[in-house]
């Protein structure tokens, strides 16, 4: 029986350090994709330039994705949650979904609500999605 004080081994020593610095490499990488999205929408780049909506999507979708997968199934390792994609991709979904909700109805308020908007709505949704996608083949190639 192991006594009450947590003495890690230096293997473990290791793998918490490794799992701290990419958790710290995810925070940067969200911190950069926010400041981005931020400025973006100041000086309306977005309009300029339509291609930068579809980069900070994907990404959005990568560092989404690279939470939900790396988070769940190297750090705080729930089993059920490990052994259920299901679950996986509704979380990444959910974030998805809750994302454009975001972007619509809080963030970017003079978006029109006509055709073009469920069509450019469905397209930022799905190149999230592929973005996710990207980060969950990484993840299980690691």
């Amino acid at each position: 029986m192991r006594d009450s004080s947590f003495n890690p081994t230096p293997a473990e020593i290791k793998k918490y350090k490794k799992r701290f610095n990419i958790l710290l490499l995810w925070l940067i990488a969200s911190a950069f994709l926010l400041i981005t999205h931020s400025t973006f929408l100041s000086y309306q780049w977005y309009e300029i330039y339509p291609l930068l909506d579809i980069i900070t999507h994907w990404l959005g979708g990568v560092i989404s994705g690279f939470g939900i997968w790396y988070g769940y199934t190297r750090i705080i390792m729930l089993e059920s949650f490990y052994n259920a994609p299901m679950w996986r991709w509704g979380s990444i979904i959910a974030v998805v979904i809750v994302w454009e909700f975001f972007e619509v109805f809080i963030a970017r308020t003079e978006v029109p609500m006509g055709s073009l908007y469920w069509i450019d709505t469905g397209k930022d949704m799905m190149v999230g999605l592929f973005g996710a996608y990207g980060a969950y083949y990484v993840i299980s190639r690691i």
